[in-house]
């Protein structure tokens, strides 16, 4: 495999020194009695190559490898209501040109050609300031999913207790289609009088007090939903509402005359469960869409009010500090809501379709009450935001999780690493991601323990899967609220999984034992040099290290004395001393747990800090220990791919799948640093071309 960063030198390898490379014994003893001159040039930045480790070189600290860009305000929320999940903007004239530089998949293409066929729009071509008068630099603002749940805890109270009230609801599916119809299934033709022809169930009777008061339940379910708003800033409404009336069908908006009318609508339109409202003024076009948990036939007095309601709410008071050329922010309490709306929404559902309706209701419904639950224990986080800048061909991003309030201290005690203590070096960033496929750079890891005493609490003490469980069916929302807020304690909750899975035995305690070391790691990093891939096995050059105490350092031979296996030392090459290694007996990727001490520091008989790492080889090895090194700089957390068309391309499958894409993907490389920011996880981000 090609290697990187070659620089030529007078001498090579011979044989006799390439043999005692691979037998692991040291370069410099090889070398001594081998004169033979040679002109083929060697590499030093080739771990197999001799003298390829020289003595570590300390440089001062830097990080220049992200530099931070302006993201001036959006500045606009005609689109922006309270309440809803997710708050977004868009800045048309530099989303739109970057989003069609990207050469798409076949696959995406046709969709997107179906897409545009089915809107009259060309969305890869067509100029939409031009056609739909929109304004100079038009900003679209978005609110997305703004839950409609008046009354929702006691329909789902109703819901949960079941009894007659379920088979009042499900006579009233039949009788006049307000909800969900359970028979309207396609069932292949038969002819009369065929005995296997199937006979559609017959419900058994229901007294006329269920009867009303199911139909009284689904009144008050069908006002049930999510509320969405979108405005587009114009110098003439009639480009954009002429074009949507010329593409909807008349069918679709005659059971909405009068909503339309009393909301003051230009154009309304929908289906069963969704409507459509769209109003023009002389500034904005606005289009409300409401989604319901219930399908209705007719709109009932309590739809008309919900739509009648969301129309009317007023502008949000700010733009909820969106930037750059797109943003968004995801609130996630509005999950949690979305969640009890979905298990109202499947209930509903079952009392028409499940035959074992009252145990699929339970199931749901505790299954919301469960991830609610769960936003109970201490949170750090109540959502999420990013923003997007265009620079030329660069993206820049800024990915934030927003603070709740009063919680900066305790964000600072989660995320605190090890004490001060060894402050080892590390490798410098450009050692380890220039010419690389892959790499990144931690600083100390947070305490496991600290994470599990103060957010690891609660239901989420029980571990992460008996979390995922008990949400059931609302999983899907459960991962969401981990994403957009709750990620601390779903560490948190790891963190206990050796008193969780393992109890008090003597497994437990050497789990609790490796959980505390990683607490006291001061530092972490990888590089993945070169790669290749054959089936389902991998071959490549790689390091993934770790900076500990030298006390920790002997935390591996331990464990695998336990299972009855050890650690032998070798020599590495190039001079770089002894180290305890331990191949991994494993086909997919060839691997091996290294452990060394560094050397005390002058003045001092005993080692302070050493290294875990798993390599490839020990030439690997030798490698690392040879890099430029210095104190940690910059974010906490970077990570970096140098060429996304070089990683790519290591995975034949997915390279073919993308093969549309390589030119776009090759010479651009993804950068990405975390750091803590006034009490917030700052993630910055740049997709940059060539540089």
């Amino acid at each position: 495999m090609a290697r990187v960063n070659r620089t030529p030198t007078t001498r090579a390898p011979s044989v006799r020194v390439v043999a005692c490379i691979l037998a692991m014994a040291s370069v410099s003893a090889c070398r001594k009695d081998d004169p033979t001159p040679s002109s083929t040039a060697a590499d030093p930045g080739d771990p197999k190559a001799p003298d390829a480790v020289p003595d570590p070189v300390v440089v001062a600290p830097r990080f220049d490898r992200i530099v931070p860009r302006d993201m001036p305000a959006l500045a606009v929320r005609d689109g922006l209501v309270e309440g809803a999940m997710i708050h977004a903007g868009v800045r048309l004239s530099a989303a739109v040109p970057w989003l069609r530089s990207i050469p798409l998949p076949s696959d995406v293409a046709r969709d997107l050609a179906q897409f545009s066929e089915a809107s009259g729009i060309d969305w890869r071509a067509e100029d939409l300031e031009r056609r739909f008068a929109l304004t100079d630099g038009a900003v679209v603002t978005m609110s997305l999913l703004r839950p409609l749940d008046d009354g929702l805890a006691e329909l789902r109270d109703e819901l949960a207790r079941g009894g007659s009230a379920l088979d009042g609801m499900a006579a009233a599916m039949r009788e006049d289609s307000t909800g969900p119809k359970p028979f309207d299934a396609a069932v292949p033709a038969i002819m009369p009088g065929d005995p296997l022809a199937p006979s559609e169930p017959v419900p058994p009777p229901v007294a006329a007090a269920d009867l009303e008061r199911g139909r009284a339940l689904l009144e008050r379910a069908s006002g049930l939903g999510l509320h969405s708003r979108f405005a587009v800033p114009v110098t003439d409404p009639r480009p954009i509402v002429d074009h949507l009336r010329a593409r909807v069908p008349g069918s679709s908006t005659t059971r909405w005359l009068d909503v339309c009318s009393a909301a003051g609508g230009a154009l309304c339109f929908g289906d069963d469960d969704v409507v459509a409202v769209v109003r023009g003024t002389e500034r904005a076009v606005t289009l409300d869409v409401l989604l319901f948990v219930t399908d209705g036939d007719a709109v009932t007095p309590t739809r008309k009010k919900a739509v009648l309601d969301a129309v009317g709410t007023a502008t949000a008071s700010t733009d909820h500090d969106l930037r750059g050329d797109a943003a968004a922010e995801i609130d996630a309490a509005m999950i949690v809501r979305f969640a009890g709306l979905d298990a109202v929404r499947r209930s509903i559902s079952a009392v028409a379709y499940d035959t074992e309706r009252a145990d699929s209701i339970r199931r749901l419904v505790d299954g919301a009450a469960a991830l609610q639950e769960l936003t109970r224990a201490p949170q750090l986080f109540r959502g999420a935001r990013l923003a997007a800048a265009v620079d030329g061909e660069d993206l820049h991003m800024e990915l934030r999780w927003l603070l709740v309030s009063g919680q900066a201290d305790a964000v600072a005690t989660a995320f605190a690493g090890p004490s001060p203590g060894i402050a080892a070096p590390v490798p410098t960033l450009a050692a380890l991601c220039d010419g690389s496929l892959f790499c990144f750079r931690t600083a100390g890891l947070p305490r496991p323990s600290t994470l599990a005493e103060r957010l690891g609490v609660g239901p989420w003490s029980r571990g992460p899967d008996a979390a995922e469980r008990e949400t059931g069916r609302s999983e899907d929302a459960f991962y969401l609220h981990v994403l957009a807020a709750s990620w601390p304690n779903f560490l948190g909750s790891i963190a206990r999984l050796p008193s969780v899975e393992l109890g008090s035995g003597p497994e437990a305690a050497i789990a609790r034992n490796v959980v505390d070391m990683i607490g006291r790691v001061e530092g972490t990093g990888g590089s993945l040099r070169s790669a290749s891939m054959s089936g389902y096995r991998m071959s490549g050059d790689y390091v993934v290290y770790a900076r500990t105490t030298a006390a920790d350092t002997g935390v591996p031979k331990a464990m695998l004395s336990l299972a009855g296996q050890s650690m032998g030392d070798v020599t590495l090459p190039g001079g770089a001393g002894v180290a305890s290694a331990f191949t991994i007996p494993e086909d997919e990727l060839p691997a091996t747990l290294m452990a060394r001490t560094d050397p005390p520091a002058a003045g001092s008989t005993a080692a302070t800090s050493g290294w875990l790492a798993l390599v490839d080889g020990p030439d690997r090895m030798a490698w690392l220990l040879g890099l430029p090194s210095e104190a940690h700089a910059g974010p906490g957390v970077y990570v970096e791919i140098p060429d996304l068309g070089r990683l790519v391309a290591v995975v034949p499958d997915l390279a073919r799948e993308l093969a549309a894409m390589m030119g776009f993907l090759e010479r651009r490389s993804l950068r990405l640093g975390a750091e803590i920011d006034d009490g917030e996880v700052l993630v910055r981000g740049a997709l940059l071309r060539g540089k």
